[in-house]
């Protein structure tokens, strides 16, 4: 089990952004931080401490992450496009691992 801080580091690196972006985007629009790929993996990895623990395809041109703390179990998920850009669609508190199979490796057996 992780601790969890009161302030967890990915609300620490997305909402000065939030604020940012909010005050030029509508009202309506949903708030997305991207970087490009090299710098967000410094962020995320460097200053923060997150590791990679998972990675998939979303699309034929897009990779999807989840870079979580081991500090304080706070999590992401970024993806990237083939252009370089990786982006924040997510993040929460609290993750953990749940012991089992792939979906792909069931459906296999049976």
């Amino acid at each position: 089990m992780v601790a969890q801080t009161e302030a967890g580091m990915f609300r620490t690196i997305l909402v000065p952004f939030a604020l940012a972006l909010s005050a030029a985007a509508p009202a309506a629009a949903a708030t997305t931080v991207c970087y490009p790929r090299d710098e967000m993996l410094s962020l995320i990895s460097r200053d923060y401490a997150a590791t990679k623990q998972a990675a998939g395809i979303v699309r034929p041109y897009s990779v999807m992450e989840v870079w979580v703390s081991e500090r304080d179990g706070d999590w992401l998920i970024v993806t990237t496009d083939l252009d370089g850009s990786s982006c924040i669609v997510a993040y929460g508190e609290d993750f953990s691992l749940v012991a089992g199979r792939m979906a792909a490796e069931t459906d296999s057996e049976g």
